[in-house]
């Protein structure tokens, strides 16, 4: 057994935690790391990657990506490429979204 204690991440990679949970853990951190020295990072306290931290802060919806992107070994900032950029240009309609080009089923 580890002396080191789980992380809202390990929780969540298990499924004892849903994805709305981290706000609690934000929240814990700022009150339990107030006045402390030397405190770790909210990404090392959450347990995240500096990386899947980035990613997190930038989109606060990725960490069913980020969890896949753990578990298939792909590199988070190379399985996060251009998905910010995707929804952004489909809110738009940009045509050149691959979601603009989508076809429903019968051809509608």
């Amino acid at each position: 057994m580890s002396d080191k204690p789980e992380t809202y991440f390990d929780l969540y990679a298990r499924g004892d935690a849903l994805a709305d949970d981290i706000d609690d853990h934000v929240d814990r951190w700022h009150e339990e790391m107030a006045g402390q020295p030397n405190p770790p990072s909210l990404g090392q306290y959450l347990g995240l990657t500096d990386a899947e931290y980035r990613v997190w802060a930038m989109d606060g919806t990725a960490l069913s990506r980020i969890l896949t992107a753990r578990l298939t070994g792909q590199p988070i900032d190379g399985s996060m490429t251009g998905t910010r950029e995707e929804s952004r240009r489909a809110a738009r309609g940009d045509p050149a979204t691959p979601a603009r080009s989508w076809t429903p089923p019968g051809g509608g």
